[in-house]
């Protein structure tokens, strides 16, 4: 089967193109590229309010911040480019960025 389709793409590959045809093909793959990199991520972002920013494809609310690029986090719980749960801060432990809850001696 895969043979067929190997057999079946040299085939079209072979079939000789016209010049109109050849420029069709590249004005469409000059066309792709300039999509992909000048109005790709535009289409992929968010449409948010006034008072929110863009996270990927979803909207943070004021007051929280944009991790990872597509999650939201309260200002101040962000840890090791993580979310801290509520109730837990992020605290400095052996040298190592984490989540804890209760009152932290280190904060970072």
């Amino acid at each position: 089967m895969a043979d067929a389709l190997l057999d079946n793409i040299a085939r079209a590959l072979a079939k000789p193109v016209s010049r109109r045809g050849a420029m069709k093909l590249f004005a469409g793959g000059v066309a792709a590229a300039a999509l992909a990199l000048f109005g790709g991520k535009d289409a992929l972002a968010a449409d948010c309010k006034k008072n929110e920013t863009a996270c990927g494809s979803n909207c943070c609310p004021a007051g929280q911040v944009c991790v990872s690029g597509n999650v939201c986090c309260q200002s101040g719980k962000v840890c090791d480019n993580k979310c801290c749960p509520a109730g837990t801060d992020c605290v400095t432990v052996n040298g190592r960025l984490m989540c804890k809850s209760g009152n932290p001696s280190s904060s970072a």
